[in-house]
């Protein structure tokens, strides 16, 4: 009896552990590639075609596919569902992948690629071999779907469905990569945190001519890096890169959304992202060139890594200053100075907040920068800016002249002007005669602006901003209106050939109105962070006219697809 009980107990735990062994050792997705469909992609490229001027340029593309196909076209594809492609990783390092095709008939599909691609494919049973790739491919029909896979055993681990596995990707991308770092085995994990350890201890050696302090300043500055990376890595759960394209709106753009793993840092960090509201706000103008509008907060974290980070850029300007040649007073002030201002910007980092905005202003023959930040003690910075001037008027009286302390307020903020003369045509031709700089300073609030009529543009976008201070706005939003650029570039004295295609740039850009920007948002998600690059339509008919402009024939085909003769 005692034996057959330790048999038994002997066989529960076998199969306990065997149990234990294939969890272990189950495949997961690493990473997901996902593709909408080729009719979908049929419908962006008619947007695109229609922007440049060419409204059936998906009909053109299926004509050269009948051709290049002997009239097979795409027979036994299912136009209408996903591709996808999945590979796996098990935590023993074992490896797969497979690409999953919507087809209905993929005998028809393999005579279609034989004919495309100088491929051998021979079938073996139900088992296409496929030859003449920089890797042999093996594929079979799995019910709706083509299953292609770098090992023919492995084709019956595909799922019977493998759409599930794409999830929403292929309703809100055109293309798609999502990476599950909580899926990548250790081993993987460890080799590629050793392989960037690696490379940054080869950009921590010593440089020639680097002292001890300036390079144990620089290793910290790497470590600090590294283990921010790290961090990431060990804590993040998905990276998802999407590509979309609206047919509806004229617009495309990419997105890529971060996610960290519960209970994580990282996670915390992204739950501080929300949208709110800034003073800040009226820097996001249309027309401006730039624009930038950023709100938050920081973690205990975030704090401390700022500030190591402050810490180790005050002593790399010390460092720098000791080789300036500067006497023993001057070298003090400007010690004592760059103190004071590092004092300054720890207090501002220690109110865990920030709201800042800033523009690039450009017209023709005309430039403006514009900037500003919430602080935690704007008449601190008053103080120090005070004290600098009045050392000024001890060692340079002359200088001094060209400083105005509380030239004029607007909004509670005091204006100080520093004027400076131009002597550089290109310069002058779009700041004016004399260069004008105002530092705008009240107890919470610091602004600064430089260029043509810089005071008028900061009391302008004071105002814009005071107007809009109520409204909630995404945690960072960047806008860049190449319209405004290409304008600016082309009124500047360059040589013929830039001008001639800055100028042909922004015709192609005159009708695109406020329609023109590159646009970049930051927005939160679930446990995590979306960032949005946007190209609006005017920008998107302008690239796509320049290259039908530049194309052949204005970038259409005869009929035949073949071009005539002499082109």
């Amino acid at each position: 009896m005692r034996k057959i009980l330790l048999s038994l107990v002997a066989v529960a735990f076998l199969l306990g552990f065997a149990r234990v062994a294939s969890a272990q050792s189950a495949m997961k997705p690493v990473a997901t590639v996902s593709f909408s469909g080729y009719g979908e992609w049929m419908t962006n490229i008619d947007m695109f075609g229609r922007l440049g001027g060419a409204p059936d340029m998906s009909k053109g593309l299926d004509m050269m596919l009948q051709m290049m196909t002997q009239g097979k076209g795409l027979a036994g594809l299912d136009k209408t569902r996903p591709w996808g492609g999945v590979f796996l990783a098990d935590e023993q390092g074992k490896t797969a992948f497979f690409v999953f095709l919507p087809a209905t008939n993929l005998d028809q599909l393999a005579e279609t690629a034989k004919i495309l691609q100088n491929t051998r494919i021979e079938k073996s049973g139900d088992v296409y071999e496929i030859q003449g790739l920089p890797k042999t491919l093996y594929a079979k029909q799995s019910g709706k779907w083509a299953v292609l896979g770098d090992e023919k055993d492995n084709l019956k681990l595909a799922p019977a469905d493998p759409a599930k596995l794409l999830g929403e990707m292929p309703t809100k991308y055109d293309l798609a990569v999502k990476f599950s770092a909580n899926s990548l085995p250790a081993v993987y994990r460890e080799q590629l945190m050793a392989q960037l350890r690696a490379g940054m201890e080869v950009g921590m050696a010593r440089k020639p001519g680097e002292t001890d302090e300036q390079h144990e300043l620089r290793a910290g500055m790497t470590e600090r890096s590294f283990q921010q990376m790290k961090t990431l890595l060990e804590e993040l759960d998905e990276a998802m890169l999407g590509w979309d394209v609206d047919p509806s709106a004229s617009t495309t753009h990419v997105d890529l959304e971060l996610t960290a793993r519960n209970g994580t840092k990282l996670a915390d960090q992204f739950a501080m992202m929300k949208p709110g509201k800034s003073k800040f706000a009226g820097f996001m103008m249309p027309e401006a060139a730039a624009a930038l509008n950023s709100i938050g907060a920081m973690s205990d974290d975030d704090v401390a890594q700022t500030k190591n980070s402050l810490d180790a850029f005050h002593k790399t300007m010390i460092l720098n200053l000791e080789n300036e040649g500067l006497s023993e007073d001057e070298f003090e002030l400007a010690k004592k100075l760059l103190g004071d201002l590092k004092e300054f910007v720890e207090k501002t980092i220690e109110t865990k907040k920030m709201d800042a905005g800033a523009a690039l202003l450009l017209e023709p023959n005309s430039a403006a920068l514009v900037a500003g930040a919430a602080v935690a003690d704007g008449k601190m910075l008053e103080k120090i800016l005070g004290q600098l001037v009045d050392d000024i008027k001890e060692t340079d009286p002359e200088a001094a002249n060209a400083i105005e302390m509380n030239a004029e307020t607007h909004q509670g903020v005091a204006f100080h002007k520093l004027t400076v003369p131009v002597a550089d045509p290109q310069m002058k031709s779009m700041v004016g005669d004399v260069l004008e700089l105002v530092l705008g300073v009240s107890d919470q609030r610091v602004y600064l602006a430089a260029g043509r009529d810089a005071a008028a543009k900061l009391k302008s976008v004071m105002d814009k901003s005071k107007a809009a201070e109520d409204q909630q706005v995404p945690p960072s939003r960047i806008s860049i209106s190449l319209g405004a650029i290409a304008k600016f570039a082309a009124s500047l004295d360059a040589g013929a050939e830039a001008k001639m295609q800055t100028a042909m740039f922004a015709s192609a850009l005159a009708g695109a109105g406020e329609r023109d920007h590159v646009l970049i948002t930051a927005k939160p998600i679930e446990r995590g962070v979306r960032m949005r690059l946007e190209l609006e339509e005017g920008l998107l008919k302008a690239v796509a006219s320049m290259v039908k402009g530049l194309a052949p024939m204005g970038g259409m085909m005869p009929p035949g697809g073949m071009m005539p003769p002499g082109q």
